[in-house]
Parts: C-alpha cells; structure tokens; sequence
C-alpha cells in the first residue's frame, strides 16, 4: 500500500495537480494509512486560481460624446478618423475614441474638456461637427 501512495504521489508531482486524485481518494488512503513525514510532503496542496472579476472598459469618471459630422467634414475612411482621435489624445481631458465616415465618439474627462471645446478642436483640425 505505501508502494501505491508513493506512486501515486510521484506521479502528482510530476503531472501537476490537475491530473491529482479527487480529494475523497485521497482522504481515503490517509485514513487507512498513518501520516508520516514522506507521505505529508509528497500529498499535493490543490492550486487555486484567484477569482474572476469584471474588467470595466471605460473608467467611470469619464463621459462619451458621440458628434456626426458636419457637411464640410470631408472623411473620406475610418483609417482619417483614427488620425484624427490619435491627435485628439494629445490633449488633456481625452481618453480615446473611434469612428467613421459619419460620426466620431469620444471617451473624455469633463473635469478636464468640455464637449464645446471638443467640438472647437475638431473644427480647428477642419472636421467641423453638428450640434450634439
């Protein structure tokens, strides 16, 4: 019987705990067995993984803005909007962004920017948006 536990138990350590008997097994052979000093340090402690949480994609403190377009815009694809939100993203207060021929959505700070100035920016840049 010993000759079993210190087979099973090499083969745990070698295979990792995922291929270790089930906890009733285990409890099994200890009972009948007496724990000596070999048998307590070759039984396996069950790895524990730590537990999932949510990963929250935007931070609560900022605000998303969508803007559509103006006329004089001109975007001609969605690779000029991810121009645009990189430059935007150099300005305090803006967090990111994406879009397409007919619109952009900001994720901002409004401690930091206001969407008016957003708005300003963006016509500055020649991309003039409608009123929100």
């Amino acid at each position: 019987m010993r000759n079993v536990v210190a087979l099973i138990s090499a083969f745990t350590l070698a295979c990792g705990a995922a291929s270790a008997p089930s906890p009733a097994t285990t409890t099994a052979v200890a009972a009948t067995q007496p724990v000596t000093a070999t048998t307590a340090a070759t039984t396996a402690a069950p790895r524990t993984s730590p537990p999932r949480t949510a990963t929250p994609t935007l931070n609560p403190a900022f605000a998303e803005v969508t803007l559509r377009w103006d006329s004089g815009a001109n975007i001609s694809d969605i690779d000029e909007v991810t121009d645009i939100v990189a430059h935007l993203k150099e300005r305090p207060g803006i967090e990111g962004g994406y879009g397409d021929e007919t619109q952009i959505v900001l994720a901002y700070d409004p401690q930091k920017i206001t969407v008016e100035q957003i708005r300003r920016l963006l016509a500055d840049m020649g991309h003039p948006t409608k009123e929100p």
